[in-house]
């Protein structure tokens, strides 16, 4: 069976292999029709400069540029001085690393800078041209790599970003019940130890969905074709931020459970009540991902929830400090913050 993930990433690079060859011939021919002697360098800047996003593309040809018109003009300064040999060759590059350092210069640019003095002062000797036209033909590809970028096949990754939410909502789902059958039966050291091992597991899960939905907004920047997925995919980050809330109160909750259970006071009545409580919330976190995180499917479910917030409440300090703790991971639950329907708009 093919798997789907596989595919996309196929697609994905598809995608670029595309660009980045239709960008190296544009850029080409760019060149050659305003009598470059050396169009080669403008297909070399596009290749280098189409980056996953249009962001990324700018970046990197602000670098690439940077750094070439830092290494011509130092070659072209140090040829009025000094002829061509082993030298004079590492005493250039000296310099050109030194000054891109001081300059505190990034790593791309760094390299670039000594690799553009190298080039000018060899490969260039004799021609008047030759850093001019480097410089030239690069400016050309890196724009065409960015242009490419933003209107030929766009990156998008809001699909991605909604299948990290969608089992971002699962795996939460099934925290949750690992609690409640934790409630129902867990009392050994091997069962805390699982549930532990869990909870970091969730952590890591949530981190990831973080990162791939900044990475889908990072790509919307300079992309105006795809600019309308924005709405989106702030929905997206800000329904996962609610579901980081109820992580964290998660937390909290498992270590009173711990506790209690370690304090011995948690009798087959109380287990039973809270195991049913949170049992009941894992299915309804569950049904409210399937229900595309409708906000009226989700208040019927904690206001269910809640209508008994005090129903049990004693001076037993566990079953206090967990009621109100449920109570605030419900609440932040249907904080909506201005957040409807994701697919909304």
């Amino acid at each position: 069976m093919i798997n789907p993930n596989l595919f996309s990433k196929s697609f994905l690079y598809l995608h670029r292999i595309v660009k980045i060859s239709l960008a190296s011939t544009i850029s080409w021919e760019i060149a050659r029709q305003i009598g470059s002697k050396h169009p080669f360098f403008a297909p070399l800047a596009a290749i280098l400069c189409l980056q996953v996003t249009v962001e990324e593309s700018i970046q990197k040809s602000y670098q690439r540029i940077l750094g070439i018109i830092a290494g011509v003009l130092l070659a072209e300064a140090a040829s009025r001085f000094m002829s061509v040999n082993s030298w004079s060759i590492g005493l250039l590059i000296f310099i050109s690393l030194t000054i891109a350092k001081l300059f505190k210069f990034d790593e791309n640019i760094f390299s670039q800078v000594g690799v553009s003095a190298l080039m000018v002062m060899t490969v260039g000797t004799g021609n008047n041209n030759y850093g001019f036209d480097r410089i030239i033909e690069t400016i050309i590809g890196a724009i065409t790599a960015i242009i490419i970028n933003m209107f030929i096949l766009p990156p998008d990754y809001t699909k991605e970003a909604s299948q990290s939410l969608h089992q971002a909502a699962s795996d939460l789902a099934e925290h949750v019940r690992d609690i409640s059958k934790f409630v129902y039966e867990g009392r050994d050291d091997h069962a805390k130890s699982d549930l532990k091992s869990k909870t970091t597991k969730l952590y890591n899960d949530l981190d990831q969905a973080t990162e791939r939905i900044t990475k889908a907004l990072h790509a919307l920047h300079f992309s105006p074709l795809i600019r309308k997925r924005r709405k989106q995919l702030i929905k997206y980050q800000q329904l996962l931020h609610r579901l980081q809330q109820v992580y964290i109160h998660l937390l909290e909750v498992q270590r009173i459970i711990l506790e209690w259970k370690q304090a011995g006071g948690m009798r087959e009545a109380s287990a039973q009540e809270w195991g049913d409580r949170y049992s009941k919330l894992a299915e309804g976190i569950e049904d409210w991902k399937d229900a595309e995180f409708s906000e009226y499917f989700i208040r019927d479910l904690v206001e269910n929830m809640d209508n008994n917030r005090f129903a049990d409440l004693t001076n037993d300090e566990f079953r206090f400090a967990l009621q109100e703790e449920t109570f605030q991971l419900l609440e932040d639950l249907i904080s909506t913050d201005n957040v409807s329907n994701p697919n909304e708009g």
